[in-house]
């Protein structure tokens, strides 16, 4: 269109009025979202499903104790979270081939074995040893030796187990440890505020694949209970790396969500 006619001269954008927290933009709220979902055509209920922000709340009206809210996670956050070296990725960086198949990503692995490890390789050799002397011992029908042998054989296998269970118990916790570590150094790059008051360290945050989208992020929830009836403003301050700048270079993407309490 070449020409546009502006009949709101006293209405200011919609980003603006967001950043004000004066904007009920229904992107933003789960419920009022679900309401938009009711008028449209299925075209335009898949443009609204895919269209997620990067902070999302159950409800506008709120009612619940435990209120809910998501986080998206985007691609370029990888850049970020590179940088804090007490995490590592889960999965290798690089294309899947899935042309036959469902591409499956590579794991990143520990590239050295642990000396846990190198002594269950070592028992394994011992106890292959042992098996070579005990069919030998077999052959020759030496029957006592057989059955010390075989007193050593699973006193070898008994602790090779042992071994094993501390191993992947003790590669649970690391994973554990890693995957809460990934949330943390997330939310370092988040500023979450109600009224003022700082909420972050209030939220419960788990890893979340949002059913309607598909993005994935975090699915956080925080009590309620201190919040009066009646409205409330969240602020919200999110840290990215800017793609058209130099490599380096982070902006800082700023919203405010109004919300009633209603309970």
């Amino acid at each position: 269109m070449l020409f546009d006619n502006n009949i709101y001269t006293y209405v200011e954008s919609k980003e603006n009025l967001q950043k004000n927290g004066l904007m009920i933009d229904n992107r933003f709220y789960q419920d009022l979202r679900d309401t938009s979902l009711k008028y449209n055509n299925v075209t335009k209920q898949k443009e609204i499903n895919y269209d997620m922000p990067y902070i999302l709340l159950d409800k506008y009206y709120m009612d619940d104790l435990y209120p809910s809210l998501f986080f998206k996670m985007t691609k370029n956050d990888k850049r970020l979270l590179k940088k804090n070296k007490s995490i590592t990725p889960i999965f290798k960086e690089g294309v899947k081939f899935t042309l036959f198949k469902k591409g499956k990503s590579i794991r990143v692995e520990a590239i050295s074995k642990s000396l846990a490890e190198v002594t269950i390789d070592s028992l394994h050799t011992e106890r292959r040893a042992l098996k070579k002397i005990a069919r030998k011992a077999k052959r020759t029908k030496n029957s006592s030796e057989v059955d010390l042998l075989k007193i050593k054989i699973d006193s070898l296998d008994r602790i090779i187990k042992q071994s094993k269970e501390k191993i992947d118990q003790s590669e649970k916790t690391k994973k554990r440890a890693n995957y809460l570590g990934i949330i943390k150094a997330f939310m370092d790059h988040i500023e979450f505020k109600i009224d003022d008051t700082n909420y972050k360290d209030r939220l419960n945050c788990m890893y979340y694949t949002h059913p309607s989208s598909g993005h994935k992020g975090l699915l956080c929830h925080f009590r309620s209970d201190s919040l009066s009836i009646g409205s409330h403003e969240i602020s919200f301050e999110r840290t990215y790396f800017n793609k058209r700048e130099q490599k380096d270079s982070t902006f800082t993407y700023r919203t405010k969500l109004p919300f009633i309490k209603i309970k």
